[in-house]
């Protein structure tokens, strides 16, 4: 059950990264995301699933200043991959 709901969240984060890198979401939805991540990351940091997760956080603190769309589109894919295994698996 838990692994659906952050595999949810994956998906969301992933969604949220490529609306900020059109200017549809604000600076505040973003940092929310970006705190999911930096607390799952963390929190499972044995693996290397979650030191991407990180990773990926830092990058959407970047971004706020200077997106690179490239980047963007790197991350979302991850965390929607990332987040659809963990439906199916």
């Amino acid at each position: 059950m838990i692994v659906k709901i952050l595999g949810a969240l994956d998906l969301l984060t992933g969604v949220m990264i490529l609306l900020f890198q059109y200017d549809v979401i604000g600076i505040r939805l973003l940092i929310s995301f970006i705190v999911y991540l930096l607390l799952k990351g963390l929190l499972f940091r044995m693996n290397f699933a979650s030191f991407v997760d990180i990773v990926i956080a830092i990058y959407m603190i970047f971004m706020i200043f200077v997106p690179v769309a490239v980047l963007s589109y790197i991350a979302a894919i991850y965390l929607f991959q990332k987040g659809a295994v963990s439906f199916f698996g």
